[in-house]
């Protein structure tokens, strides 16, 4: 399912919103992670319904840990 509305709170005002495309969504440990990578890096932006940042790379329960938003956009813009 789809869902726009963490990106759309994490980039408030940002003109951004349209580089980024809406590729799944998983869920860890109850909670929802969206995933949503960005037209020209490439890379992706995790995001939970509270606005909570995330990176991948563990397995099972630890498939995601959570990340500042700095973390996260440093990462997604690199």
């Amino acid at each position: 399912m789809k869902n726009w509305e963490p990106l759309e709170i994490f980039l408030a005002s940002s003109s951004s919103l349209g580089d980024f495309m809406f590729m799944h969504c998983s869920a860890v440990g109850g909670e929802t992670i969206y995933s949503y990578k960005h037209r020209n890096t490439r890379r992706y932006l995790n995001l939970d319904n509270q606005g909570n940042c995330y990176t991948h790379g563990g397995v099972g329960e630890y498939k995601y840990r959570q990340i500042t938003p700095q973390e996260a956009l440093a990462h997604v813009f690199s």
